[in-house]
């Protein structure tokens, strides 16, 4: 079963990236910018698949973890579910930070994708306004069982 965690700070999702990777885990991440959560991940994880869109940033993050041999860069969306089937048809953790403050759709259709095809044992997605709605929630009612 998959569990989700859903936050709004950066630290407190670096904290995710320690805690709830284990040696084993195959790992993918959505968003990494510089690397400073994808190295947290490395130090734990058999293998980390990162995604970085913007050439920017992917030039640092390629940089930053350079001498890691269990991280695999990629200069993709992460929508490109095809660029990770290549490397492993198994992920156990999904990282997902695209922008604190970046619209919850894009958010949760990242979600969506993973979850879907992987089922991995965790999710963490860091998303501002995601949080600012789920505190609002006062009551969630599910009649079907998903």
């Amino acid at each position: 079963m998959t569990r989700s965690y859903l936050v709004f700070d950066v630290r407190r999702y670096r904290e995710l990236a320690e805690e709830l990777v284990r040696p084993e885990d195959i790992v993918v991440e959505v968003g990494a910018a510089a690397g400073d959560t994808t190295v947290k991940l490395a130090r734990n994880a058999r293998l980390v698949i990162a995604f970085e869109k913007s050439e920017e940033m992917f030039g640092r993050l390629r940089e930053r973890v350079r001498d890691l041999d269990n991280v695999i860069v990629l200069c993709e969306d992460g929508f490109e579910l095809g660029e990770v089937l290549k490397r492993t048809e198994r992920v156990d953790a999904v990282f997902i930070d695209v922008g604190g403050g970046a619209q919850p759709r894009l958010a949760l259709a990242l979600w969506e994708a993973y979850y879907s095809r992987f089922r991995p044992r965790v999710i963490v997605v860091r998303n501002r306004r995601l949080c600012r709605l789920i505190e609002t929630v006062e009551r969630v009612e599910c009649d079907e069982e998903v």
